[in-house]
């Protein structure tokens, strides 16, 4: 299992860019190594500059991708042990610890060029319901890095927050809650993938399993973080055309974050056997 796959809703992005990076030394990075083609078009050369670039921080994701990758790298291992989650929390911490630098203008700047430029490679609708694996590198390449700078924002606010009752990040509390849950549903399956919509798991056998809306629904920093999200996409636009390619509408998107009371328990412990059996798996699903 590579620990840095696992993801939410929210969280998309993260493995989306992910997927296409991390078997990569980026200070010995080419577009060319990154895309795997032995000339890169107009639009793989823009996705590549707008990685790459340090002129401010509005890719949110991809800077926290380097904090984790840069947090792991210091540890010296060549792999991250299954179910690890300790270079994911503290890439967050590092990542939280930096200041931020951008605003709406700039960030609509970079996401608006890479719809121009890469309208082509962003003109077909993806099914982020399959195995990752399944998806080409381009694809994750061009739609992540657009995500990365249109969520860019919002995707700051989140990692970064805390509740007033707590001092861990909400966004470590869920991850730590997915990982835990794909650990007793797979039982410990070395190779898991989650599907790029949060909505199920991959084993290395090639089985599929249902995630249940209410792993991230019970935590209630969750439905903070979600309306961060929701705020922004209904004052910033994406082109129309593209928002159907990656969200099918702007209403089912903020429905697919959106928690309602049958998404919630409140008796059910997050990691009891009985809770994670296979039966309650599937009949959990949303």
């Amino acid at each position: 299992m590579k620990a840095l796959n696992f993801l939410f809703p929210i969280l998309i992005v993260f493995a989306v860019v992910v997927r296409a990076t991390e078997d990569y030394d980026e200070k010995n990075l080419t577009c060319e190594k990154l895309f795997n083609v032995s000339s890169c078009s107009d639009c793989q050369k823009l996705i590549f500059h707008d990685i790459k670039q340090d002129e401010n921080d509005c890719p949110a994701p991809i800077r926290f991708i380097k904090e984790v990758v840069k947090v792991f790298k210091e540890s010296g291992k060549e792999k991250a042990e299954p179910y690890n989650t300790t270079y994911f929390k503290k890439g967050l911490e590092s990542y939280c610890d930096q200041p931020f630098n951008c605003d709406p203008r700039t960030a609509e700047k970079y996401w608006t060029e890479i719809e121009h430029v890469c309208a082509k490679e962003l003109s077909y609708k993806v099914d982020w319901s399959v195995d990752p694996s399944k998806i080409d590198r381009n694809t994750f390449l061009v739609f992540g890095t657009l995500l990365s700078y249109y969520f860019g924002i919002p995707a700051n606010h989140a990692y970064c927050y805390k509740s007033s009752n707590s001092d861990e990040f909400c966004m470590a509390k869920i991850y730590e809650n997915m990982v835990e849950y794909v650990k007793k549903a797979t039982n410990e399956d070395p190779k898991p993938v989650v599907s790029l919509d949060y909505k199920y798991i991959f084993k290395s056998d090639g089985t599929k399993i249902p995630i249940p809306k209410k792993l991230h629904c019970d935590e209630k920093c969750y439905e903070t973080i979600a309306e961060m999200y929701k705020s922004w996409i209904k004052h910033y636009k994406l082109s129309p055309k593209v928002a159907e390619n990656i969200f099918g509408s702007e209403d089912g998107f903020i429905k697919y974050l959106s928690c309602k009371a049958d998404d919630k328990r409140d008796v059910i412990r997050r990691a009891s056997d009985s809770y994670l059996s296979p039966l309650r798996l599937h009949s959990l699903i949303n």
